[in-house]
């Protein structure tokens, strides 16, 4: 009687134990493997996402142009910087909205995260932002190039050698070092014959 006694108490103890084996380690293993399957389709993701941003043109006009009173005077700093940027990668960019964009001088001595507008065209206000520019779909198909309108009402760029840089909401960041420099002066060229000699003398207008 006593073994029958311990033997149906070691049954109870081993599908008691095996309860609890299922009702924690299963969900374990479960939502790791949740987590690698994802962890892996986002390396996949990240391994089709490219970007090159292949070209940057700061800009001098005010803003907003005359004969309306200027936000930005432009001219000897830039108001706006417009660049160019390609999908190189195989799969589309949803949305823009988590897309960054920094700007820097790559002496190290000034950078602005700029953040997105989803007002397009955007409206005039003293801040840094961007937006597409022409206005289009949220949305950055393979093989298309994106032309990217960066406006910098609050900090107009002084001259200087700086660095754009923009980052997919995956991490893929392409970046593209550019120049803005014053505007040149013209200069004038004349001819002198005070000394008896036939000289030519060049000056700043």
């Amino acid at each position: 009687m006593d073994k029958i006694v311990v033997v149906g108490l070691l049954v109870v103890a081993s599908i008691v134990t095996a309860v609890i084996v299922f009702n924690t380690i299963i969900p374990s293993l479960t939502s790791g493997g949740e987590a690698v399957a994802a962890s892996r389709l986002d390396d996949l993701t990240r391994q089709q996402t490219g970007i090159k941003i292949v070209s940057v043109m700061p800009r001098r006009e005010p803003v907003p142009p005359a004969p309306a009173t200027p936000l930005c005077h432009g001219d000897t700093v830039g108001c706006i910087v417009d660049a160019w940027a390609k999908n190189v990668g195989g799969i589309d960019i949803a949305s823009f909205a988590n897309v960054d964009v920094i700007l820097s001088r790559t002496d190290g001595r000034w950078a602005r995260y700029i953040p997105y507008s989803s007002n397009c065209p955007a409206s005039l206000a003293i801040a840094d932002t961007w937006h597409r520019f022409p206005c289009g779909e949220d949305r950055w198909p393979v093989s298309d190039i994106l032309p990217i309108r960066v406006n910098l009402l609050a900090d107009p760029l002084p001259p200087g050698i700086y660095e754009l840089s923009i980052t997919t909401p995956n991490g893929v960041t392409s970046r593209r070092v550019f120049e803005f420099a014053p505007p040149q002066l013209p200069s004038i060229a004349f001819t002198s014959f005070r000394d008896g000699n036939d000289e030519i003398y060049v000056m700043d207008s």
